[in-house]
């Protein structure tokens, strides 16, 4: 049970701001549906961003992937599927779940730029382009060779500008990360990460990165997998990645996508079935999570730490709405 202290920031910060988690692995067969809708509603969290499709599929698959996750939805009446910012308040004022949809990955473009505005139209407000290993539009991050953006790259992250779908340097290496901040007109986000300064994994942030994504107006967030943090999932160690970028480029520019999967057998074996994508099992470890429910433990570190309502509030959700409403037509 949560301590009254945790009830009454509860109380306090999540009536005043849209409680926001920017990353959900939409993935049923590995037990991350709508089942676990109800543990986001429980935690007080009003907006989360699924991903249901990217690198691993064709426009078919995506959009057959798409299409399930818009049914699950909307037949729950404690959720809402959303396309715009009044959406989400709306949801939110209803005592709803507010349910997004990103792409892990725009091979499922196959290289065909109208599809960009097609999968706006289904309801996609974010994509990071590059998923991991070297793709038609830049380098990724666990490949050990970034090419950065390709001509072709840069094309996309123009178009996603052009359509209002917020550009994400997931997943990408550095290079590419630093290309799409440099390409895109709109401010980028880098959505569930750690920092590398603290733990040295391919997936995690640069200082360099986080700096240029803070300057162009953007969001880092922060991720509760434990194989990012460097160790169990608690919220010292969410909260350590944190600060420290917090401390680098301000409270306004960081929030959280917790990344969260409920079942942490079934992803051991999806990332052990892939490792041309994934590299060796042993760089994902541990494979815990801090999950939705531990959120108000974190928000109770920024409050000790003298953090502010202002500061938290945009941490926990915030940043995020400014970003969507600064891009999304």
């Amino acid at each position: 049970m949560p301590s009254s202290d945790t009830q009454e920031l509860r109380s306090r910060l999540g009536q005043a701001t849209i409680v926001t988690d920017m990353v959900f692995v939409y993935e049923p067969p590995i037990g991350n549906g709508d089942n676990l809708f109800p543990y986001y509603q429980a935690a007080g969290v009003d907006f989360i961003q699924c991903h249901p499709a990217g690198d691993d599929h064709n426009i078919s698959q995506a959009i057959q992937r798409i299409a399930r996750l818009r049914r699950d939805v909307r037949k729950r009446e404690d959720c809402l599927l959303v396309h715009s910012i009044e959406d989400i308040e709306q949801a939110k004022a209803a005592g709803k779940l507010a349910v997004g949809i990103q792409l892990e990955g725009f091979r499922c473009i196959e290289r065909n730029l109208d599809m960009i505005d097609l999968y706006y139209d289904l309801g996609v407000r974010l994509c990071h382009p590059i998923f991991n290993i070297v793709n038609s539009i830049g380098g990724g991050c666990t490949d050990g060779d970034d090419l950065g953006l390709t001509r072709f790259g840069r094309r996309v992250v123009e178009r996603m500008n052009d359509v209002g779908m917020i550009v994400d340097g997931a997943h990408a290496g550095v290079r590419s990360q630093l290309d799409m901040i440099e390409t895109s007109r709109d401010p980028v986000v880098c959505s569930h990460h750690g920092m590398r300064a603290i733990h040295p994994h391919a997936r995690n942030l640069t200082d360099e990165v986080v700096r240029a994504c803070a300057a162009r107006g953007g969001v880092v967030g922060l991720t509760g997998a434990g194989y990012y943090l460097g160790g169990q999932p608690d919220a010292d160690r969410l909260f350590a990645h944190v600060d420290y970028a917090v401390q680098m480029v301000g409270a306004g520019h960081v929030g959280l996508g917790l990344d969260w999967t409920a079942d942490a057998g079934l992803l051991e074996r999806a990332f052990a079935s892939a490792p041309d994508v994934w590299g060796p099992l042993e760089n994902w470890q541990p494979i815990a999570f801090f999950g939705p429910q531990m959120l108000w433990d974190l928000v109770a570190k920024m409050d000790e730490a003298g953090y502010g309502d202002a500061a938290i509030k945009g941490i926990i959700g915030g940043n995020w709405m400014r970003i969507a409403g600064a891009v999304w037509k």
